[in-house]
């Protein structure tokens, strides 16, 4: 804890910059996991510290952004929804973060919330933000943060207002708003935007989704040949997906399932003997707790997130009011990778057919005490999938960012007691 206080100090007094600090945070976790996990965010951060050398205008980004159009206009997006949960290793740095939201912007926000309001409020990110662009997923606490967000940003902001479902009007009012983001940040850079370039940018978009549907379908072998980071990859793919580095990184984690799947490689040290379904929206935390399932109870995990649709693909790159379609899809869809903007209905019909698919025998929900709208869905989805899986879910009160809500050793004592008395006496 030394160390997270003396780290703590100098970011919020600015002798560090945040993007500087999750730039070796990432780096030592991605040699940690060195031959067990492909996925890193580490060259991310190292893109965006090139960035302002190379002329790119900085443009923060809250929610599923149409990040194709940005890149498209060479501007480099910093995904804050990345940047917090690295924050959020450090356990003397969180509450200071959110203790600073709650005097000067708002109290009332999550405390994930809290902690990414609070990154901008003191320290220094290590780059200063041209624009901001938020697109609001359907949680009052986000609501709330992006316009608090956008207030103490300091830079010109575009703020999507995305319907909760699909429907030709709703399509049309996301329609008009894309032409008007494209109209922003023209203004923004200087010049119009090279229709070639979003073409190529939507085909790195397209490869990353189609990579990452090929990726998620090794879980359904067995054994399967490694513990599904949906989660980790759908963040990445949201702040990095149409790049030639990410597609790579993708197409890494494809090679190796495949050769794992021709050797019967498990990641469980005596075989894999139980399959689990893990629903959290965590990101580098659930890493930590597949690893732990993996090695002390032979548990691969073979899917894991709130719900689990696939991104759209753009069909037609050649017409563009088609392609801003399929954005205006990706970002209605973006809200119910984690399952805010799904209903009940289909939320438990979802994790019900993915049971079911990936043959798992364990369920386990691990609901951040902030997202309270997927809490109310909880009991519901702990019964229905007692009587159609045959399966008594665990149900767990943790928090995706605040460390010190309930710690790692308190989160696997009670994922230990769950594995001990109702897994293996069946």
């Amino acid at each position: 804890m030394s160390d997270m206080k003396s780290d703590a100090g100098r970011l919020l007094s600015g002798e560090e910059t945040y993007l500087n600090y999750v730039s070796t945070l990432s780096e030592a976790a991605r040699e940690k996991q060195k031959g067990r996990l492909v996925s890193s965010d580490a060259p991310y951060w190292a893109m965006l510290k090139k960035a302002r050398e190379e002329g790119k205008k900085i443009v923060y980004v809250s929610g599923p952004a149409p990040v194709e159009i940005l890149y498209a206009m060479d501007c480099a997006p910093l995904y804050l929804d990345l940047l917090t949960p690295r924050l959020s290793e450090n356990a003397a740095l969180v509450p200071a973060l959110m203790r600073e939201t709650e005097l000067r912007a708002n109290a009332d926000v999550c405390r994930m919330s809290k902690t990414q309001i609070g990154t901008i409020l003191t320290g220094d990110i290590g780059l200063a933000p041209d624009a901001y662009v938020a697109v609001p997923v359907p949680c009052d606490s986000a609501c709330m943060a992006y316009m608090a967000l956008a207030s103490h940003i300091g830079a010109p902001a575009f703020q999507f207002d995305v319907p909760k479902r699909v429907s030709p009007r709703t399509l049309a009012y996301l329609d008009a708003q894309c032409l008007a983001f494209v109209e922003f940040l023209e203004q923004l850079t200087g010049k119009k935007l090279d229709r070639d370039a979003l073409r190529y940018r939507m085909e790195l978009s397209n490869r990353a989704a189609k990579l990452l549907r090929e990726i998620s379908a090794f879980q359904e072998k067995r054994p399967s040949p490694m513990s599904s980071h949906l989660n980790v990859w759908n963040e990445l793919i949201n702040a990095w997906g149409p790049t030639e580095e990410l597609c790579a990184m993708l197409e890494d984690e494809r090679a190796l399932c495949e050769k794992r799947v021709l050797s019967g490689y498990s990641p469980c040290p005596n075989g894999e003997k139980h399959r689990v379904l893990l629903l959290h929206n965590m990101l580098w935390q659930g890493v930590d707790f597949t690893d732990w399932l993996e090695t002390e109870y032979d548990a691969v995990t073979v899917a894991d997130g709130y719900s689990f649709k696939q991104r759209a693909l753009f069909q037609n790159l050649s017409d563009e009011a088609d392609c801003r379609g399929v954005l205006c899809h990706r970002m209605i869809d973006g809200a119910t990778v984690h399952g805010a903007g799904a209903s009940g209905e289909t939320l438990v019909d979802d994790v019900c057919d993915m049971i079911t698919a990936r043959g798992a025998d364990v369920s386990i929900f691990m609901g951040s005490s902030g997202c309270r709208h997927e809490w109310a869905t909880t009991r519901m989805l702990d019964e229905t999938v007692h009587s159609r899986c045959g399966i008594s879910m665990l149900v767990l009160d943790t928090d995706n960012t605040d460390p010190n809500y309930r710690s790692e050793k308190e989160v696997k004592e009670a994922l230990a007691e769950y594995m001990d008395t109702v897994v293996r006496k069946r």
